[in-house]
């Protein structure tokens, strides 16, 4: 331990909580640790405590940013969220999206029945019209996808706002009962709804 602190620094040295037992949790420890290299210290900053959900661990997740020499990355890969179905708003946007795009659709120019089933005989193929409707199947997928990324992006904004939030409270909590002679129960209580709030949220981040 003392070569540890002759040669590295610890990063986190408030010495928050990091485990919380899943049996009780008003039983937090602080058994997790991120040491640099003391000659990497200027390069360190924002180190933050995560909670995560009770169900994957009872330890916290510990970050801390270390600047390193830039490094070009491409922009990743998307795929669809299906969680986002769930989302009464997304839903409404997709809808009123999906609407105003038919509507604006010559059905009749493109030889496509509307009912069902069909009132009138198929017709024979025809390959401008062929191409047309390939346009407008384009058309439509690139409409789902550009309503989901941008309500996307806007949906993890607002997520990552609210989970920053109630992780800086948590801390918060966490410092207040650290410090306390007695554990105060109000901040136990507090505490606990954190926890469950930033359990839901991130579970619901990171379904597939």
């Amino acid at each position: 331990m003392e070569w540890l602190n002759a040669h590295n620094t610890n990063c986190f040295p408030d010495a928050l909580p990091t485990y919380t037992s899943a049996a009780n949790h008003n039983t937090r420890k602080t058994i997790d640790y991120v040491f640099v290299d003391k000659l990497w210290v200027p390069n360190t900053s924002n180190a933050q405590i995560h909670h995560l959900p009770s169900s994957w661990t009872d330890h916290s997740l510990l970050t801390v940013d270390v600047s390193t020499l830039e490094i070009a990355t491409g922009p990743g890969a998307w795929r669809f969220n299906p969680t986002l179905l769930l989302d009464s708003r997304f839903v409404q946007l997709l809808t009123v999206s999906v609407v105003t795009f038919f509507n604006r659709i010559d059905f009749n120019a493109l030889q496509i029945s509307v009912t069902s089933p069909p009132t009138a005989p198929p017709v024979p193929f025809v390959a401008s019209i062929a191409t047309k409707r390939h346009r407008v199947w384009e058309s439509f997928k690139l409409l789902l996808q550009n309503v989901t990324k941008s309500y996307s992006r806007h949906s993890k904004a607002r997520s990552q706002h609210i989970l920053s939030c109630l992780q800086l409270e948590g801390n918060d909590q966490l410092a207040s009962v650290s410090s306390a002679v007695f554990s105060d129960a109000a901040h136990l209580s507090r505490l606990q709804q954190l926890d469950t709030a930033i359990e839901t949220l991130v579970e619901k981040e990171t379904a597939q």
